[in-house]
């Protein structure tokens, strides 16, 4: 039987009662040795909240886990290309849906064979439509004429330290019509309301 031809819908079932029963232990997380992020206040509110955020990402490091062990079974851990991200930054004030670092700064893990920098970390300005054009480069694919983005496979290869000189954010919609845009490079960044706007304020990515 090839990859194609397995059952995927009971290794989904699988796996999804698997996570499931694993939320339902008791996973928790003391709160009283958390500190919560600044700028929160360090009182029993927050430290609760910090406590369930924590042991939610525990249940992600599980999940994750899942599909790896389901990846070396399969006999391709050692051509994959394997990326774990995020979509934004924590859902607490001041970070979800605000363009400060906080906000926009999400989880990005890569695994691949013979990554040089396997373990470390990576400081340069990377975004996340960076990496199509990476998965381009890896592939030997021609890139799209429309695609946005640079590879960061110089930064993985230890040729270069840096792969691009700024980013740029947008949020335009969440609970309300409130666009905000920003320009962050290694040591400022600019954030833009449009509080006050004759027209609507149209988004790159929307």
């Amino acid at each position: 039987m090839s990859d194609f031809e397995t059952d995927s819908i009971s290794q989904d079932i699988a796996n999804a009662t698997q996570a499931a029963e694993y939320i339902k232990q008791d996973k928790g997380i003391n709160p009283n040795y958390l500190i919560p992020p600044f700028p929160f206040f360090d009182n029993a509110q927050n430290r609760e909240d910090m406590a369930g955020f924590l042991t939610s990402a525990r249940v992600v490091d599980c999940c994750a886990g899942i599909v790896m062990d389901a990846i070396r079974e399969s006999g391709h851990v050692d051509d994959t290309f394997i990326i774990f991200t995020t979509d934004h930054g924590i859902a607490f004030p001041k970070m979800k849906c605000n363009l400060y670092d906080t906000g926009i700064g999400v989880s990005l893990i890569l695994k691949f064979p013979e990554n040089k920098r396997k373990g470390e970390a990576v400081d340069a300005l990377v975004s996340q439509i960076d990496l199509f054009p990476t998965l381009c480069e890896v592939l030997s694919l021609d890139k799209p004429s429309w695609l946005q983005g640079t590879s960061i496979m110089p930064l993985m290869e230890g040729t270069d330290i840096r792969v691009r000189d700024e980013l740029f954010a947008d949020v335009t919609y969440h609970a309300a019509y409130e666009p905000v845009r920003a320009i962050r490079t290694e040591r400022y960044k600019l954030i833009k309301y449009f509080d006050i706007h004759e027209s609507f304020v149209p988004a790159k990515y929307r």
